[in-house]
């Protein structure tokens, strides 16, 4: 793979991340009582993810 090719995969699934954690921000998947596992490697985000989306949520007074 060429590094702009390497460069292009990356970007897309960047992009890809950051379209899943605002639709987890709407709390949609609260409501529909859907589950949220998050799995990854140590400093990746597991623990701030949740209280970001919860402080989300309490910032524009939805009620998930």
């Amino acid at each position: 793979m060429s590094d702009r090719g390497f460069l292009a995969e990356l970007l897309m699934a960047e992009c890809d991340d950051r379209a899943i954690i605002h639709t987890l921000a709407t709390c949609d998947w609260v409501r529909k009582g859907l589950p949220l596992s998050l799995i990854g490697d140590s400093g990746t985000g597991k623990s701030r993810l949740p209280i970001a989306l919860g402080t989300e949520a309490a910032d524009d007074k939805r009620r998930c």
